[in-house]
């Protein structure tokens, strides 16, 4: 019982220090060939984001979740900057065109190593 409860808490700490969230984001342009969000971390958190990482982001009130790639990120500003790419979603809701300056929010999950991405998030 015990290895439970010490497994299961050490998850929810890996889980709570390497998964980002930021309400923060911004849909910047939609004239590029692909929408890109603009997210601001705290310069620990960017880090460990890498050009490539997964992440999921939602825009405005609507939950729906679209696929997308981080292209940049800078962690020697502060508030350091993460830019992301959009990818195509599988649903033609996900092809409407999306406003620009909507607020978004971000998620990056960091635990996931670049490799053990699927092909088609990149």
């Amino acid at each position: 019982m015990a290895l439970c409860v010490a497994g299961t808490w050490m998850t929810a700490h890996i889980y709570r220090s390497h998964v980002f969230s930021s309400k923060t984001a911004t849909l910047l342009s939609n004239e590029w060939p692909e929408p890109r969000v603009s997210m601001e971390i705290n310069p620990e958190q960017a880090r460990f984001v890498v050009p490539g990482m997964a992440a999921r982001v939602t825009v405005g009130s609507d939950p729906a979740m679209l696929p997308g790639v981080v292209v940049s990120s800078d962690s020697s500003a502060r508030p350091s900057v993460v830019i992301i790419r959009l990818l195509p979603g599988d649903s033609p809701k996900d092809c409407r065109p999306l406003p620009a300056g909507a607020a978004c929010s971000v998620t990056i999950d960091t635990t996931v190593p670049l490799r053990a991405e699927p092909q088609g998030s990149r």
